[in-house]
């Protein structure tokens, strides 16, 4: 669980997903990445407001849910043994 007030600007929205989509990767972990709702433009220069764009992504990097700016809700189940799965064929931990 990640959670973040990510400052907007230029680019700043794709960094936000890389990063989220990376660290569930080299974990191999499912990341429920949670962002503050945009206050404004996210494309637009600012204090750490937040851009929004909270997401969940599987261990080995499938965005699962991607939500907007604006304050929103949702569920997603999650199944546990993915991780074990994506653990077996990407062994990043062991290594």
């Amino acid at each position: 669980m990640v959670c973040a007030s990510w400052a907007p600007g230029p680019g700043k929205v794709h960094q936000w997903r890389t990063l989220a989509t990376a660290r569930a990767m080299d974990s191999t972990a499912f990341v429920v990445a949670v962002d503050q709702a945009a206050t404004g433009d996210p494309d637009a220069l600012g204090r750490p407001t937040g851009v929004g764009h909270s997401m969940v992504v599987d261990p080995t990097g499938r965005v699962l849910l991607e939500l907007g700016i604006a304050p929103e809700l949702a569920f997603i189940d999650l199944d546990p043994a993915e991780a074990d799965v994506a653990r077996e064929a990407l062994p990043v931990l062991p290594d």
